[in-house]
């Protein structure tokens, strides 16, 4: 007699592919139990796919290089994040074009179903990490994941919001670094105090730094917009020019204008007039 034997499930919580119906045949002649029995292999392949991304600017929405991202699944099914307890999967692979560029379309394979997490670990150049835990799904063979986030309102639920096209963006930075020097000499000049204030009342501070004994100071990771720029405190015996200059971050490079040549800010010095020669001198405070 002919039998087909067709499994319906497997005891691994469906995490494999059920097995091709086998043909078994059994012959009631035997004169044996043994004689009676028919085997059969069934094979069963494990459910895998995998997840791409691609990492775009915020600003320009155009992609971006040498992002590199971590995924890890998910062990214990409580949907929190711990990379002590969850399997680390690796780190995603990027592609690269015909000049060995990034491509900035990155993508790890063989994942086992189930439920995955994924971090951004370094940036691109010029462009701030996301801190963002991502999220998404194995649960059919050859399966893409659908990235997504989890927000959380006010009163506490949680919704998950999707990201087009697996697109994870970056907001892009720049880099402002001044000079400071003495107006007639042009010296450098040291232990000058700026502040990069939001708004234009230069009530909102961003950053305050203070130039080194080359006159320099840097401004790093400053989101793209508008800012203020004070001198808050002069080096000692110069006159602090407390004028805000208004200054725009659109370039990993950020220029302060023409009329600031390679940023470059001068300092006079504290002068008194002498009323018995008519002459003055520098006073140093």
């Amino acid at each position: 007699v002919i039998y087909t034997v067709h499994e319906v499930s497997d005891e691994n919580n469906e995490a494999y592919i059920l097995a091709d119906d086998k043909e078994i045949t059994i012959d009631y002649t035997g004169t044996t139990a043994a004689d009676r029995v028919s085997e059969a292999e069934m094979l069963n392949t494990p459910i895998v796919g995998y997840m791409e991304i691609q990492k775009l600017s915020s600003v320009t929405h155009k992609k971006l290089a040498g992002a590199e991202f971590q995924v890890w699944k998910d062990m214990d099914g409580n949907d929190g994040f711990n990379p002590r307890k969850d399997k680390d999967m690796g780190m995603m692979t990027e592609g690269v074009d015909a000049d060995g560029k990034g491509t900035g379309i990155h993508t790890i394979e063989n994942l086992p179903k189930g439920h995955y997490f994924m971090q951004e670990l370094v940036a691109p150049e010029d462009h701030i990490r996301s801190t963002t835990i991502y999220r998404f799904d194995i649960t059919r063979d050859g399966e893409k994941g659908k990235l997504y986030y989890l927000k959380t309102a006010t009163d506490g639920t949680k919704t998950k919001v999707y990201l087009s096209n697996n697109t994870v963006s970056n907001r892009p930075v720049g880099t402002l670094t001044l000079l400071k020097t003495d107006e007639e000499t042009k010296k450098p000049l040291a232990e000058a105090e700026f502040t990069v204030f939001k708004d234009a009342e230069c009530t909102t501070i961003v950053d305050t730094q203070v130039t080194d004994e080359n006159g320099q100071a840097q401004f790093s990771k400053l989101l793209y917009g508008t800012y203020y720029l004070v001198e808050t405190k002069a080096p000692e015996g110069y006159v602090a020019d407390r004028t805000p200059i208004e200054f725009r971050v659109n370039s990993p490079t950020v220029n302060l204008g023409n009329k600031y040549n390679n940023n470059e800010i001068p300092n006079k010095l504290f002068r008194f007039h002498l009323p018995e020669t008519g002459g003055s001198i520098p006073m140093y405070l």
